[in-house]
């Protein structure tokens, strides 16, 4: 089972080295001589490989994208086939919806900016009134201040008086002046309501000293904490239209999609008049370079690796033997059969037919040339053989040089001469310098 086999077909190596003329064991062989069929001992290359079919791709391939779902496809300028530049026009966009949802949103956003720069200079002014207001209040305050320090000090004389009164009343020499007399009750009487009106003008002395803290120190912190909050909201609406505005500025850009390489359209998944429904719009390959794809089976995969050689054949490059070199390996099979995934990725031939027809699973190895030729095409077949053993220069001859006894052993036949009929005169049958 599996596709290895030695490259030079019919090639054994000989255990020892050994130069002369052998005789072939049947009629299907490279040389004719005297008296039968007889080929030189020589030096060959061989190599064990694994086959595989595969097609050539391009190396450089882009999906063309752009626009955005439910656009309406304007024009398609390019068609299956067709040979493009980088940066040329593949198809564009009708942008008719889009330009009005952006004229609107610029509109709307216009509104918003104008409203907010409105609402900040009334803020501003309010700060302004209320710096004016606040002066006034301080002078006010401190005029107030003024006057109430000037009666708090008139009152604590005329206090200081009359208890000065009182006490020469109740010091002086005539016995009869004492605390109880109707006199001193009402000079007591008199002391108390001039105490009482001090406590009272201290109070407003205080009650104008704080005014003139407050104004002095006092800001505008709650008209800024409102335009803060203003214009946070305002802000916050302004971006939420800001970003919408972006999004359909940026359809409107995506609206002609151009090519991102040079190559050939081998797709075109967009027609005019309808509408995107997403995915690639086009697909562009390369035709400067060229790899080959390849299928190989589950039995040969774990034999493969990055870097082996491989030799290509392809009917386009006729006898030509193409080199390149594995690239990579999918980690996963391909298919799980014989038809499916590679059935499309061969243009709707039959993997079966490619890789043996036997349901097992398959696994893409991609190859890279070591020289592109100008016979390839896109999508053409090839080939494959991958080698995993080689020896150079190494003594060969071919499978049918090769006699067998009945105890299975092997062995060769030299020409040691020819008879007076010009026969070949082979070595005996038991000459162990030919036993392999």
């Amino acid at each position: 089972k599996g596709k290895k086999h030695w490259i030079v077909i019919g090639i054994v190596v000989i255990l020892a080295i050994i130069v002369g003329v052998i005789v072939l064991n049947s009629k299907n062989d490279t040389a004719e001589g005297p008296g039968g069929s007889v080929q030189k001992i020589t030096k060959r290359n061989i190599a064990n490989s694994i086959s595989g079919n595969g097609v050539i791709e391009s190396a450089n391939t882009q999906e063309v994208t752009g626009g955005s779902y439910g656009m309406k496809v304007s024009e398609v300028l390019v068609s299956e086939g067709d040979t493009v530049a980088k940066g040329d026009v593949i198809c564009v966009f009708d942008t008719t919806d889009i330009e009005d949802q952006i004229a609107d949103l610029n509109s709307r956003i216009n509104e918003l900016e104008a409203d907010r720069d409105s609402q900040n200079a009334d803020y501003d002014q309010q700060m302004v009134d209320a710096d004016a207001d606040r002066a006034e209040d301080l002078a006010n305050a401190q005029a107030n201040l003024a006057e109430a320090e000037a009666d708090l000090a008139g009152a604590e004389a005329d206090l200081a008086q009359k208890k000065a009164e009182y006490e020469a009343y109740l010091n002086d020499d005539d016995p009869t002046h004492t605390s109880t007399t109707l006199e001193a009750i009402q000079m007591q009487a008199v002391i108390e309501t001039k105490e009482n009106n001090v406590e009272t003008i201290r109070m407003r002395v205080e009650n104008y000293q704080t005014q003139v803290e407050n104004y002095s120190e006092g800001d505008n912190s709650y008209i800024e904490d409102a335009k803060e909050n203003y214009n946070n909201q305002m802000d916050n609406s302004i971006e939420s239209l800001e970003d919408q505005l972006e999004r359909y500025q940026n359809q409107k850009d995506d609206a002609v999609i151009v090519a991102g390489m040079d190559g050939t359209i081998t797709a075109v998944n967009v027609v005019e008049d309808s509408t995107f429904s997403g995915g690639a719009i086009a697909i562009i390959e390369g035709v400067d370079q060229f790899i080959v794809e390849a299928q190989i089976e589950e039995y040969d995969i774990a034999d493969v690796q990055v870097g082996m050689k491989v030799l290509i054949k392809t009917d386009a490059t006729r006898d030509e033997e193409l080199e390149g070199v594995i690239s990579y390996i999918a980690p996963r099979a391909t298919n799980s059969g014989s038809s499916g995934a590679f059935s499309s990725l061969m243009g709707g031939v039959d993997a079966s037919s490619m890789t043996g027809g036997s349901g097992s699973a398959t696994y893409l190895v991609k190859i890279g040339l070591n020289e592109q030729n100008s016979r390839l095409r896109l999508g053409m077949n090839a080939k494959t053989s991958i080698i995993t053993e080689e020896r150079v220069d190494v003594w060969a001859v071919p499978y049918d040089a090769v006699y067998a006894r009945e105890d299975g052993t092997t062995y060769l036949k030299e020409v040691t001469g020819k008879d007076e009929e010009g026969n070949l005169i082979p070595s005996s049958f038991d000459n162990e310098r030919f036993n392999l």
